[in-house]
């Protein structure tokens, strides 16, 4: 879990990733670009920080935003999830018209080791919304 403590930062109005390593966490939780010759930016408004669950599916870290299928599905929109964290926890959200509900992401991982045998991520909530509709 040396993964941990990672996070993407997605830009709003740019409307993509920041590269790793661009933004900055302040102390006071509000979010920071470095920008020649300016200095340090606030950039707070326009990010979205997403954090790193530390688990793995297909060789690529898992992130709140991914959009996951059960590679028994994978032909079929019928079982995507989002990660997403609530409560203290990362989790699956499978909203669907007959099924919404929250799942703990470790515990549908049993050891943490079937996401990388059992999911796939097939994109984020952000470049590919349509993974969301039912």
């Amino acid at each position: 879990m040396e993964d941990r403590h990672k996070f993407r930062v997605r830009l709003i109005k740019e409307k993509e990733y920041a590269p790793q390593g661009a933004i900055l966490f302040g102390g006071d939780g509000r979010l920071w670009r470095e920008d020649y010759p300016q200095g340090l930016i606030d950039v707070t408004d326009n990010c979205i920080p997403e954090l790193c669950t530390g688990l793995m599916a297909d060789g690529k870290l898992i992130y709140e935003g991914d959009v996951l299928t059960p590679k028994a599905y994978q032909k079929t929109s019928f079982a995507t999830c989002v990660v997403t964290f609530r409560d203290g926890m990362f989790c699956f959200v499978v909203n669907k018209p007959f099924i919404t509900r929250t799942k703990p992401l470790i515990e549908s991982q049993r050891l943490a080791t079937s996401a990388r045998n059992d999911y796939r991520i097939i994109g984020n909530i952000h470049d590919n919304p349509e993974l969301l509709e039912a």
